[in-house]
């Protein structure tokens, strides 16, 4: 009984009430499905391997470097999870409190980055500092806060003078949903392994430090990623139900979904592109399990999804909202992101048309296949200017727009390596900053047989990072400017970032292509 109370509470804070709501048959099930497929995380307990001194290094990445010392403890690797200090008296009694400042770091710089005035446009909450009172310093000191980085700093600016004391242990009671992680060689591997397993837990979190939530587009990339390494389908399972059960009323897909108290989305987060990764996630589950139940169960999202999208079409069949709405793609100031959007359209229409065939729905399949036909002409007649794909009123061109229209097969075969050669060669397109924008170059170049351009970008992006002796793969990365960072503070950017870990998706699918590189 208080099972089925909590579901209902869940989808009644997923809804705000069921008033109109598309889903109201099918909602309790998938929470019920998602609650089922819940991980137990795994845990182990860790010590730090070393102490370091946290120096300045114009080289460094931000200007950080850790080497031999004794002010911070040192991890030796990123980790997610729940410190534990203890203490011991040395000498005399203790007879007042102690305060302890505890900081974490998931790179050095992130210790050092000067904290006032506040200039982040996010909570400054966010970052990963603690000042605790310790009443007995004969009990262990467990903050409930779970932390996720390498280099924990530990001052005591409030010292009482009666008694001395030392801290006696360190420790992090790391986990994860990943499971045993399989042998990878070379170093870009490596941190791609560790940044999906530090993701991995009751959800793949877009990124363990923040926002530690359900991201729509980042988990796409994460099951990709996933297939080639820990092939945790359980946890896949969890996040589509979760996405579908905390879906809108109006059936379009939020793009965040929080687990606490209860699973809920943020409201107000539909975003076109992140929605249209469903179908696409749907496909991608299939290829890997063959269970068509559940796709079967989570198909009338997907239908949703794509029937709402092509309500954003315009008499032209371009992608054209008549109102403002949300799209992501990338960190990238200024992207206009409609043709991006047209050409994602086109990529779910043709996946959903596949799901629809293995449905037993031939009519709809066809329906889809051949909007995306019109969309694809649309595309070639009105939004191709002197030799590229431009965007938005302003006609703007950037490499993105080029990305989504070759992997919409808009344009292919020598035309296609002529668009993105022009794009990457020119100063004035506007160009990805994120992994997870990324990604999607790294396919569109293998798409049009340039595996050697497809080279050259895993080793200026994922192996630029691995060469600055980084655990894990970050959020947001700009070779020019390191400290570059979309919400106003580099301490607020997440640097192990799920979105980041397909270089395993790459290796794992293309291994002739990326074999050389280490």
């Amino acid at each position: 009984m208080k099972r089925f109370v909590l579901l209902l509470l869940t989808a009644t804070l997923c809804l705000g009430g069921y008033g109109q709501d598309v889903y109201a048959p099918y909602r309790q099930h998938w929470l019920e499905q998602a609650q089922r497929y819940t991980p137990v995380l795994q845990e182990r307990v860790c010590h730090p391997v070393d102490t370091v001194d946290i120096v300045p290094d114009s080289a460094a990445f931000q200007g950080w470097k850790a080497v031999p010392g004794s002010a911070v403890f040192d991890f030796g690797r990123h980790l997610t999870g729940y410190l534990t200090l203890r203490f011991r008296v040395l000498s005399g009694t203790q007879d007042a409190p102690l305060r302890a400042c505890i900081r974490m770091g998931e790179i050095p710089a992130e210790l050092m980055l000067s904290r006032e005035p506040w200039t982040g446009t996010l909570s400054r909450a966010w970052l990963q500092d603690e000042t605790v009172t310790v009443w007995d310093l004969s009990a262990p000191l467990t903050l409930s806060r779970r932390f996720s980085g390498r280099y924990l700093s530990v001052s005591f600016p409030d010292t009482p003078t009666a008694f001395s004391f030392a801290v006696d242990d360190v420790s992090l009671r790391a986990v994860s949903a990943a499971g045993e992680a399989p042998q990878v060689e070379g170093r870009i591997p490596q941190m791609a392994l560790a940044t999906l397993s530090e993701c991995m837990q009751t959800v793949m979190e877009d990124g363990p430090k923040r926002d530690r939530r359900l991201w729509a587009g980042d988990f796409y990339l994460g099951m990709l990623a996933n297939r080639y390494s820990f092939r945790n389908m359980d946890l896949v399972r969890r996040c589509l139900y979760l996405l579908a059960g905390c879906a809108a009323p109006d059936g379009t897909l939020n793009s965040q979904v929080y687990e606490s108290p209860q699973p809920h989305p943020q409201e107000w987060s539909y975003a076109p592109d992140a929605s249209l990764y469903f179908p696409l996630m749907l496909q991608e589950y299939l290829d890997q399990t063959g269970d068509l139940d559940l796709v079967r169960d989570l198909w009338p999202v997907a239908v949703k999804q794509l029937q709402t999208a092509l309500g954003f079409l315009d008499a032209r069949s371009l992608f054209h909202p008549s109102v403002p709405v949300w799209q992501v793609f990338d960190w990238c100031e200024g992207l206009d992101r409609t043709t991006s959007t047209h050409g994602l359209l086109i990529c779910a229409l043709r996946q959903g048309a596949l799901l629809a065939e293995k449905l037993g729905d031939a009519p709809l399949a066809e329906q889809w296949r051949t909007r995306a036909a019109e969309m694809q002409e649309a595309a070639r007649r009105y939004l191709w200017k002197s030799g590229v794909f431009v965007s938005g009123d302003a006609q703007q061109r950037s490499v993105h727009s080029q990305i989504w229209m070759v992997l919409g097969d808009v344009v292919s075969g020598p035309a296609a390596r002529r668009v993105l050669l022009r794009a990457l060669s020119d100063p004035q397109f506007l160009r990805p900053n994120t992994p997870g924008a990324m990604h999607f170059l790294v396919e569109a170049l293998i798409r049009c047989g340039m595996e050697e351009e497809a080279r050259q970008v895993m080793r200026s992006c994922w192996g630029a990072m691995a060469g600055l002796g980084l655990d894990t793969f970050c959020e947001i990365w700009d070779a020019d400017h390191p400290d570059a960072s979309p919400y106003g503070h580099p301490g607020l950017n997440s640097y192990c970032h799920l979105w980041a870990s397909t270089p395993l998706y790459f290796w794992g699918r293309y291994p002739a292509i990326f074999a050389g590189i280490r």
